[in-house]
């Protein structure tokens, strides 16, 4: 029998079968993620190289939103990158308090959003997409950093947040570009929702309401 006990909804993986079955599973896991770790490197330096050339801020903003979901999914998925970067204190804080750092990916997906779709242009979509992407990020780090809500309790706001921050962003492009006809909008559309479905399905299975 297994019994696992834990205060916030995680995914655990369990295989039957032969060493040589699991060791094959095993590896076909890892080169998954090693691909998907080399995607979004590929991606990051590309958008790092764009931003030395065409000095455009949003590809700076974009490039940190790549950096750090690279490092959220690896987290998730039990490939620990932080621990070949920071000494051991540093990654136990990390681990123990993971919204101050795992969140980023959100925070800085808003930034983008703000600087790609010009809504410097519209104080009201602006402030809208400040407040789900950053400062209520920022909120939820600040209590986990400093332990006045323990990161498990805070698991359950944290993806009903991103949620909301995604799909908000996301009427917002379809309004600009329903009303407006901006081809940044349509772009980000494009590639949006997919983000929104995976993310979605994401925390629908691992919280146990999708099988």
């Amino acid at each position: 029998y297994i019994r696992i006990h834990t205060w916030r909804p995680i995914a655990v993986p369990i295989h039957v079968g032969t060493i040589r079955s699991l060791i094959k599973n095993k590896t076909k896991q890892d080169y998954l993620i090693a691909g998907f770790i080399g995607l979004m490197l590929g991606m990051f330096i590309y958008n790092l190289l764009l931003l030395f050339i065409t000095k455009d801020r949003v590809y700076f903003w974009y490039a940190m939103y790549v950096f750090f979901t690279a490092l959220a999914s690896a987290y998730i998925h039990n490939y620990p990158l932080l621990n070949f970067v920071f000494n051991q204190n540093v990654f136990n804080f990390l681990i123990s308090h993971p919204f101050t750092w795992i969140n980023f990916s959100f925070i800085f997906s808003g930034i983008f959003a703000i600087q790609f779709l010009n809504l410097n242009q519209k104080p009201i979509f602006k402030f809208i997409t400040q407040f789900m992407s950053v400062y209520s990020m920022l909120f939820i780090a600040f209590l986990d950093g400093f332990s006045i809500v323990h990161h498990y309790k805070l698991v359950i706001p944290y993806q009903i947040l991103s949620l909301l921050e995604m799909f908000t962003i996301f009427f917002i492009s379809i309004h600009l570009f329903w009303k407006k006809m901006k081809a940044n909008a349509r772009f980000y559309i494009l590639a949006w929702i997919w983000i929104i479905f995976g993310l979605s399905f994401y925390f629908l299975t691992v919280n146990g309401i999708v099988e």
